[in-house]
């Protein structure tokens, strides 16, 4: 394994240590010392600790600071974990309890209350998570929850930029949407924020004050601004359920503004005269 090149700076009765991947010297005016790694002890503690990744052009990518650190190898076991994105994901922080930076891999492993926060607001939050820098991703087997303003995901295990802008939930998905609509799936949900979609796949479920779309696939289109839903695309065995009402087809689509409902695929509808059905049926 190689040397590790680190550099500790004593400052102020606080070991900073930055990482320094690419050879960029960073020498500040109030060093007062600096310690090469090697001259270190094994399960050194280090307290007040700050860990610096950089691109290949020399601009800060990432930040970890934290209350305290504990050299092993080439793994560094962390506690007190807050973490800055900077780039084009400025403003994304990283929270945990504890956690391990794999120096040789580049990797960070966060438990134990682990928040994502972006920029917008959004939140992810997660019991344990792994966050590869180099590669803008961040996974979990774990438990995850997702908030953007009034969309609530949850799902068991996850893949996600660190800025949330696009994320996958892997299985037992569950979103809530303004209070107003619940949509489940076996998994895996896709969403892509930049394009205002959502893919849930496997078993999906909607349902809302009106009834209930069932199909094996779903992508649903949400407003920017409001994110509502404001149409959905359904996929294989689909059947809509109002009331005592029921249809069937291969394919829908649906406006969620004009409530209207176009059913593709040799459709069959079961209607009960005299309900209260508002719903405008396309059939095709």
């Amino acid at each position: 394994m190689k040397k590790t090149k680190w550099l500790f700076w004593l400052i102020q009765g606080a070991i900073v240590v930055v990482v320094n991947p690419l050879n960029i010297e960073v020498v500040p005016a109030y060093v007062i010392s600096h310690l090469a790694a090697e001259q270190m002890t094994p399960e050194q503690e280090v307290s007040l600790f700050n860990l610096i990744g950089y691109t290949e052009e020399g601009k800060k990518k990432w930040e970890i600071f934290g209350k305290s650190a504990v050299m092993a190898e080439q793994l560094i076991h962390l506690d007190g974990i807050l973490a800055k994105v900077y780039g084009e994901d400025e403003g994304t922080t990283l929270r945990a309890k504890k956690g391990t930076y794999d120096e040789e891999a580049k990797k960070v492993h966060l438990e134990e209350d682990v928040v994502i926060t972006n920029a917008e607001g959004a939140v992810l939050e997660t019991e344990a998570l792994d966050w590869d820098a180099d590669a803008d991703k961040v996974t979990s087997e774990a438990p995850v929850k997702i908030v953007r303003d009034d969309i609530i995901a949850t799902g068991l295990g996850a893949e996600a930029h660190p800025r949330l802008k696009t994320a996958v939930l892997k299985k037992d998905v569950k979103v809530d949407v303004n209070q107003a609509t619940e949509i489940t799936c076996d998994g895996p949900l896709e969403v892509d924020q930049n394009k205002n979609l959502a893919i849930f796949r496997e078993n999906v479920v909607i349902t809302d004050k009106e009834g209930q779309i069932q199909a094996d696939l779903v992508i649903a289109h949400f407003d920017r601004e409001s994110q509502a839903i404001t149409e959905v695309e359904a996929e294989g065995n689909v059947v809509i359920i109002r009331g005592d009402n029921r249809s069937f087809s291969d394919r829908l689509l649906y406006d969620h503004r004009t409530g209207k409902v176009t059913l593709l695929g040799k459709p069959k509808l079961y209607i009960i005269p005299g309900k209260d059905d508002k719903s405008e049926f396309i059939t095709n």
